[in-house]
């Protein structure tokens, strides 16, 4: 009889033991698959809200550019450069390109960076993305100045009159910037793709190497 009530007991408490690991294993799994589900939006938004944009206009802005350098003016390094005398057509034909193409991109850019900051990698904004947004708001005030037809001024042919004041970033460093970062999410988006792989996989607020800001 003792023997009988201690396999019952030994059963029970079995029993018991299976019934806490499973428990806890099913908690685990469950914590882990809504940790994966809540990064997936995280990074679905970075991707779709953010640097999926800013992948597809920076190459768009670069073939553009480098279209109208090869068409226009292939055997200068700069449009405003020293020793080049510029015609009003010159003049012209660089505000149209501006106000048509690079600054719509322009814009387009820097809305999609201020609007969604906060999906930035990183604590800190790059300071290639904040050279960006300055040289952007600053030719909003020197294409403000251009008129049709205002070219009798010589001034209005020197760079000051036509070039924001603030540089565009380092090329390629900024391209490199946005399409490693862009590549990266998405190989992080992939793998939380895959459940049990996504289980282990975690987000990272380290940007990568090229968004770093160069030590002099």
């Amino acid at each position: 009889m003792s023997e009988a009530r201690e396999s019952i007991g030994s059963k029970i408490i079995v029993g018991i033991v299976i019934a806490v690991v499973a428990s806890t294993i099913g908690y685990f799994i469950s914590y882990l698959d809504a940790r994966r589900k809540d990064q997936i939006t995280y990074v679905n938004s970075q991707v779709e809200r953010l640097y999926g944009p800013l992948f597809s206009l920076i190459q768009a802005n670069n073939i553009a550019w480098n279209h109208f350098q090869q068409g226009y003016w292939p055997h200068r390094q700069q449009y405003f450069q020293a020793g080049v005398t510029l015609s009003s057509d010159d003049i012209e034909l660089w505000r149209r390109w501006m106000r048509n193409v690079f600054q719509p991109i322009n814009i387009k850019m820097e809305d999609a960076i201020v609007n969604n900051a906060q999906l930035l990698v990183g604590e800190k904004m790059p300071p290639m993305f904040l050279q960006f947004i300055s040289h952007s708001e600053a030719y909003k005030a020197v294409i403000a100045k251009w008129k049709e037809g205002s070219l009798a001024n010589s001034e209005e042919f020197s760079a000051r009159a036509n070039v924001s004041p603030v540089s565009f970033p380092a090329q390629p460093d900024f391209t490199d910037c946005i399409v490693a970062q862009y590549h990266r999410l998405k190989s992080i988006q992939q793998k939380l793709q895959e459940q049990f792989v996504g289980w282990f996989t975690s987000l990272t607020e380290e940007p990568v190497k090229e968004c770093r800001a160069r030590k002099s």
